[in-house]
């Protein structure tokens, strides 16, 4: 009774039939027929025991069939034509848990597998090992160790007759589930298409899949394909894990299996699981050889699939691509099916995959008529271009919209017929008509002002049908789709790579995608929907948004036509969507590519650093000289070109700065336009209110080197560029970069910094370049200028080129007492040129005057003593107040290149300093005898109004907040005249500071020792309280200030 209960519990679950059920839960009296006979026995690993108790415990197992073999090939025959495939043997282990291994022994060889979550194995022989077995009756056993240690075993035999190698057998293939067999919590929300293919196999042969003790059930058609679709609520009860899929083909003594492991997970849980259909084809599912000729849509519905999602359909051996719209309807233009092969029945599967991995599909089967001789006129027309320009937007949202259809072909077979118009899921009918047949016959449908105004903002799909008859019998049909947009007028896209085609020749860069928002809020997320993946981007407070695509992604993409979805919802919860699309050829070559340098040095704006110019600056490779570069900033755009060496610069004015938003974020796009395409870069600038009230520093550019054409008379000759500096306290640093190389110099009191470039020679790419000078407060604020520079002779300059060396300057660069009260001669009476520059014109400036002369040959007349002097009027010296200054000298002359006069110029600077009346000033001792160009640098970084770079002494490198006040300022204002005189006593001869090329790099602070009432003991608790006049100077020898700072026994006075 117990195997009749087994029989009628299991009967609908498992894959085989119930009389092969019964002969193998049969006891050992029943078994009468040998066909297949299967026992099962279940004994402790661990003893052997007596045989009366083996005979019950095989009984038991039966029973309750912990370990079970499925019928073999379904009838446990191996036939002649069944060796197409591996042999397939599997069964079921009740008692087991997932991953459990069993092992199958057939032959003496054992095959091992594991245990599946829905309880299931299978192993697949290999068809070389099943050769090696002898005809006949064949074993077949099988072991399992369950949890609690208990052996299983299993038994079953099957018969074998080798292969005819006369005919082949049946083959029978599994097409990947999903795409990778694996299935997540999205793929199983909806229904899932198993499908398939055969070899040596006919039209209309059933197939089975197994699946968790299911069974389902379909044919093949002609091109031996077939797919099923297994229902939702089937597959929401698969388990989590691994489960086995078997397909199985019965040809009666032609038998084909394969099986492949299936894995779940919960990836994804929640999420709404996208589908798709797939309508009837050309009205009935047949394309007739009417029909087959021409180009006709298969269209369908997609759910929780985003509008722009491209979708591919495969038809037989054909695959074509198309778009899903934002009502949800999906279409593909099909042509050419006439020579598809072996499709008089076939399936048509459409498929999406989402960026995640995840794959849908469906399926539907179809009769194709395909021949060598389609009908020549098939009927054919086209829907017109849907207002005007396929948009619908403003007022044309409000009224009626009208749909016309024309450009017939098929010998006026359509004329008369009723066409059906579906848009946003209603249907409008209207009648084909005309007076001479296909050339004008046309059609038209209006759509009511309510339906339009129903239409929600996105993309649509209009799709057509006409039906006709031929000849009173034969039904054509033909379909046609047009998509167009309701535009939302407050969700933009700018062209995509200016044109909205993105050439082989645009990849170096990633690809922007920008546009505005103009309802949302600065901050507010815009998605973008691409080829199936999502990118995010923000909102900022000029209403524009981006989002910079990666080339690899782009590059996943297939060339042609690329929809883009943009979706955002407003502040008070509206939703928006534009869509856009673009042309793509993708490329490996080497691509152009556009760089740009962060703005202010941190991508930060500050309201001073608005108050005047702002400097935006890039590079590029493989870009070359003389392309267009526009930079585009808050609805404005600014141009410039690229120099030899791929750089960049644009200057926007500070009016348009002042426009900005004063706090926030704004998008800068820059768009390099090459003769091979575009390539742009997009980042987002913050806008702070910092420094509101305050004067903003401005820095100027002299020409360089007179007139910024650096020729090869001047390349080799290292000279000073100079400059003008507002709002920037004497001795600020100033950095400037010419092509690749940076040097640094110092502005002087009267607004005027200089710096010493001698590099020239050795500059990469350097034809034609920028020099840019800059600045940086201690806030970070930084501002900017530049020029844009020809040099010649890079490489190769000439050897002998014009200089001066401008005379120290009332003998110690420093005026003080009578020496402010008297004539001031500047002199030079050093040069080289081999004569070039005698009878030249010499420019002298200091504090806003110029001063001219002329340069005189010296005694030997060969140009290295050339001369000359310029006098300075008392007046003129008497009206400069305390403080640096920049004395600018100009030597200017002319060289003759066959007739053509080439102008030469050289540029020395030199720093002045005059006291006020012989009181000391940080002027005066950045000026003194025994200070180098490095110690004057160095000086003028730890003024308190210096930019300090960060290879300089700030407050940071001597432990201090900034706050806090400079323990450096401390010490100079503690120095007295008295202490001046005797710190100038004890200095040697040394350059003047402007003589020299300046490197905060290598600068070192070089200071007078401290006072000692400047410091305190630890042990006293107290500082000093001698007199200042009686101050005793000491500082360790060969101890700089930096190093007496850092001493832990000296702490500063606050």
């Amino acid at each position: 009774m117990a195997n009749i209960a087994n029989l009628q519990r299991l009967a609908a679950a498992m894959p085989f039939s119930a009389a092969t059920l019964q002969t193998s839960l049969a006891t050992p009296a029943d078994a009468a027929e040998p066909a297949a006979p299967t026992t099962a026995s279940a004994a402790s690993a661990d003893a052997v025991e007596p045989a009366s108790t083996q005979s019950s415990l095989l009984v038991s197992a039966a029973a309750e069939e912990t370990l079970s073999i499925n019928p073999i090939s379904i009838d446990n025959r191996v036939d002649y034509y069944e060796h197409g495939n591996a042999t397939v043997i599997s069964g079921y282990a009740r008692s087991g848990n997932p991953g459990d291994k069993v092992n199958v022994t057939l032959f003496n060889t054992t095959y091992s597998t594991m245990l599946g979550n829905d309880g299931m194995w299978s192993v697949s022989v290999p068809e070389s090992d099943i050769a090696l077995i002898p005809n006949g009756t064949v074993s077949v056993s099988v072991t399992h160790i369950d949890n609690t240690g208990a052996l299983h075993h299993a038994s079953s035999q099957f018969s074998l007759q080798a292969g005819n190698g006369g005919v082949a057998g049946p083959v029978l293939f599994l097409n990947k589930v999903t795409g990778d067999d694996v299935l997540s919590a999205v793929e199983r929300g909806g229904d899932l298409l198993i499908s398939g293919w055969g070899r040596n196999i006919t039209e209309g042969r059933e197939v089975t899949i197994t699946l968790n003790g299911h069974e389902y059930r379909t044919t093949t058609t002609k091109d031996s394909r077939w797919t099923l679709s297994i229902p939702s609520e089937d597959v929401q009860a698969l388990p989590e894990g691994n489960i086995t899929l078997l397909a199985s083909l019965g040809l009666g003594s032609r038998v084909a299996q394969v099986a492949k492991t299936l894995t779940l997970n919960n990836e994804g849980e929640g999420k709404a699981s996208p589908s798709l259909s797939i309508d009837p084809v050309s009205a009935d599912d047949t394309i007739s050889l009417y029909e087959i000729g021409g180009a006709t849509f298969i269209t369908g519905h997609a759910t929780h699939i985003p509008g722009g999602s491209k979708i591919k359909l495969t038809v037989s051996d054909k695959v074509f691509y198309g778009t899903v719209t934002d009502d949800g309807v999906w279409s593909v233009e099909v042509e050419q099916l006439y020579n598809a092969r072996n499709a008089n029945s076939t399936h048509a599967v459409v498929s999406w995959q989402d960026s995640e991995g995840n794959q849908v599909a469906a399926s539907r089967e179809i009769h194709l008529v395909p021949t060598s001789y389609p009908y020549k006129y098939p009927m054919g027309f086209q829907i017109d271009t849907i207002s005007v320009d396929g948009k619908l937007d403003g007022q044309e949202t409000q009224n009626d919209l009208i749909i016309t259809g024309s450009r017939f072909s098929g010998e006026n077979i359509a004329f008369g017929q009723t066409v059906y118009v579906t848009l946003n899921g209603k249907t409008y009918t209207g009648m084909v008509v005309g007076t001479d047949g296909d050339n004008d016959n046309h059609w038209q449908i209006t759509v009511p002002a309510s339906d339009v105004q129903a239409l929600a903002p996105g993309s649509y799909t209009v799709v057509a049908s006409i039906n006709a008859t031929l000849n009173g019998t034969e039904s054509i049909n033909s379909t046609q789709t047009k998509t167009f947009t309701v535009v939302d007028p407050d969700l933009v896209f700018n062209p995509i790579s200016e044109d909205n085609k993105v050439s082989g020749s645009e990849h170096g860069n990633d690809t922007v995608i920008s546009g505005y928002a103009y309802q949302g809020a600065p901050g507010d997320t815009v998605l973008i929907t691409l080829n199936g993946k999502i990118y995010s981007g923000t909102l900022g407070n000029d209403a524009m948004w981006y989002v910079s695509v990666p080339e690899r992604d782009i590059a996943a993409i297939p060339n042609g036509k690329v929809n883009v979805r943009a979706d955002y919802t407003d502040t008070a919860g509206v939703e928006h969507r534009a869509h856009t699309e673009f042309s793509l050829v993708n490329s490996t070559s080497k691509l152009p590519a556009l760089f740009v340098h962060k703005v202010t040095g941190d991508d930060v704006l500050s309201a001073v650093e608005r108050g005047g110019d702002l400097l935006v600056s890039g590079s590029g490779r493989f870009i070359g000289s003389g392309y267009e570069v526009q930079v585009t900033l808050n609805g404005h755009t600014y141009s410039t070109k690229t120099t030899n060496d791929s750089r960049w610069v644009v200057t926007i004015p500070h009016e348009d700065l002042q426009a900005l938003p004063l706090e926030g974020h704004v998008t800068m796009i820059a768009t390099l336009l090459s003769g091979s395409g575009v390539n742009q870069v997009a980042k987002t600038l913050t806008l702070t209110n910092q420094g509101a009230g305050n004067e903003t520093p401005l820095l100027s550019m002299d020409p360089f080197f007179g007139d910024d054409d650096v020729n090869y008379y001047e390349t080799a000759a290292p000279q000073y560029v100079t400059g003008h500096a507002e709002h920037l306290a004497a001795g600020t640093t100033v950095k400037l970069v010419v092509g690749d190389q940076t040097y640094r110099g110092v502005v002087t009191s009267d607004g005027l910094w200089s710096v010493y470039v001698d590099r020239l020679p050795s500059l990469r790419n350097g034809d034609s370049t920028h020099a840019t000078v800059s600045y940086q407060d201690k806030d970070g604020n930084q501002f900017a200028d530049s020029r844009q520079i020809e040099i010649g002779g890079l490489g190769y300059a000439y050897h002998y080129p014009m200089t001066f060396r401008l005379d120290s300057i009332s003998g110690d660069e420093h005026l003080s007492g009578n020496e402010k009260h008297q004539d001031l001669i500047i002199s030079s009476s050093q040069s080289s040129g081999e004569g070039l520059g005698i009878g030249g014109t010499v420019t002298v400036q200091l504090n806003g005057k110029t001063y001219t002369t002329t340069s005189g040959a010296g005694p030997e007349g060969l140009g290295y003593d050339n001369h000359w002097q310029v006098t300075i009027p008392a007046s003129d010296v008497e009206a400069l107040t305390p403080g640096s200054y920049t004395v600018i000298a100009t030597l200017s002359d002319n060289v003759d290149w066959y007739q053509e006069p080439i102008p030469v110029r050289y540029v020395e600077a030199k720093i002045i300093t005059v006291d006020d009346d012989g009181v000391a000033t940080l002027g005066s001792l950045a000026s003194e005898p025994d200070t180098t160009p490095d110690d004057m640098v160095s000086a003028a970084a730890i003024s308190d109004s210096a930019a300090v770079e960060t290879d300089a002494l700030d407050a940071t490198a001597l432990g201090l907040q900034h706050s806090e006040a400079s323990p450096v300022s401390a010490l100079l204002d503690r120095l007295t005249s008295a202490d001046s005189q005797a710190q100038q006593n004890t200095a040697a001869e040394k350059p003047s500071a402007a003589s020299e090329p300046v490197d905060l790099a290598s600068a070192e602070i070089a200071l007078p020792a401290a006072p000692a009432d400047m410091w305190y003991s630890p042990a006293s608790g107290a500082p000093g309280d001698m007199q200042e006049h009686e101050a005793v100077y000491a500082a360790p020898a060969e101890t700089t200030l930096a190093d007496t700072l850092q001493q832990q026994h000296l702490h500063p006075v606050v």
